[in-house]
């Protein structure tokens, strides 16, 4: 029986190859029950995620967290300064 670490792991994986890397952020929120700790693909930095909340996530790393249940890339409003 796999526990949930096992299958970020798996994600880790899939995911890294590949992945843009432009620098910029995807912000994401998250939808689950509980907080969790997500270790990014490309970059390996930790992004940590609380019930009804939300992280800007480098854009490296947004293609795979993208398939983890709860996580949801939200669009961003453009800021226009006069």
């Amino acid at each position: 029986m796999a526990c949930c670490g096992q299958k970020r792991a798996a994600l880790a994986v899939k995911g890294g190859a590949g992945a843009p890397s432009s620098g910029g952020t995807v912000r994401f929120s998250y939808a689950g029950a509980r907080l969790i700790v997500v270790r990014g693909t490309v970059t390996g930095r930790s992004y940590r995620f609380v019930p009804g909340g939300f992280v800007h996530v480098h854009s490296g790393d947004a293609q795979a967290m993208r398939e983890i249940p709860g996580l949801k890339a939200e669009p961003v409003a453009e800021q226009f300064v006069a």
